[in-house]
């Protein structure tokens, strides 16, 4: 079960850029998850049980990316560009994201859905 529900909204004519901050309540107080050493995982699909992806987002390409010194304050960024975008057929998609832990547990971080307007500026 994912800890967060998620759904994003962007356009074919524009850049998909979202900084997200993951916490956890502590004592009714916001304490941010530390994600020191780790990695980001998140397909986005059709449906859930398609095979086939849209859109892979991960540490490793750079379309998640963990800013320098947010580490210990839980802070990251989805970047797809605007050629990617437009690239994906308007509609809504389903998305996870899986966490790597530094020790390597993983974690459905957050689930939800994509949905991906066209845009009438062209």
């Amino acid at each position: 079960m994912s800890l967060f529900q998620i759904n994003f909204s962007v356009s074919t004519n524009e850049d998909w850029l979202d900084t997200l901050s993951f916490a956890a309540e502590v004592e009714g107080e916001p304490e941010p998850y530390d994600i020191t050493d780790s990695s980001f995982l998140m397909h986005i699909r059709k449906e859930a049980t398609k095979l086939s992806t849209v859109l892979v987002l991960s540490t490793e390409n750079g379309r998640i990316i963990v800013e320098p010194g947010m580490e210990d304050v839980g802070k990251l960024t989805l970047s797809v560009p605007k050629e990617t975008v437009d690239d994906i057929d308007p509609g809504t998609y389903v998305h996870d994201i899986v966490w790597t832990m530094g020790d390597g547990r993983e974690v459905n971080l957050a689930q939800g859905t994509l949905t991906v307007n066209l845009g009438v500026t062209r």
